[in-house]
């Protein structure tokens, strides 16, 4: 299983100074990636995977920033009304998060046997589906908070 994130503590640098409009970047790479995994070597084939993943985990630690970020402000502002509004809830997800995919993606790469790099293969597509999942939960996060 990939390592997930950077630790939320450092991840809260980067939003210093964020205002305004969200903007999401799309790397090259990450269109380059896109569909060109498939019908090719099984080795460089795990390698675009892999790739194709590390871009995305980017974009979750992005994503969780600028939601945090939003959340945080929000609180700021109506914490006193809701503390279920506080932050820290977020961060106890995305830690919750992280666990429950890294268990739930071994049972589910596991339970349909086979060979050592079969088990991983399934791992690996069970974990880009759970980031892709996360990614668009955190989007919505940020964009519910900050209406």
């Amino acid at each position: 299983m990939p390592i997930f994130l950077l630790p939320l503590a450092g991840m809260a640098a980067i939003v210093a100074g964020a205002s305004g409009q969200m903007d999401y970047p799309k790397s090259n790479a990450a269109v380059e990636l896109g569909e060109h995994c498939a019908n090719i070597d099984p080795s460089k084939e795990r390698s675009c995977i892999s790739a194709r993943i590390e871009n995305k985990e980017s974009l979750l630690a992005q994503a969780f920033v600028r939601a945090r970020a939003v959340v945080a402000q929000g609180y700021a502002l109506y914490g006193h009304s809701d503390v279920r509004t506080d932050p820290k809830y977020l961060d106890e997800s995305q830690a919750a998060w992280k666990s429950y995919v890294d268990a739930n993606c071994t049972v589910v790469a596991a339970l349909g046997g086979g060979s050592n790099s079969a088990i991983s293969d399934r791992e690996g597509a069970c974990y880009e589906k759970e980031l892709d999942l996360r990614i668009a939960f955190l989007r919505e996060v940020e964009d519910e908070s900050s209406r």
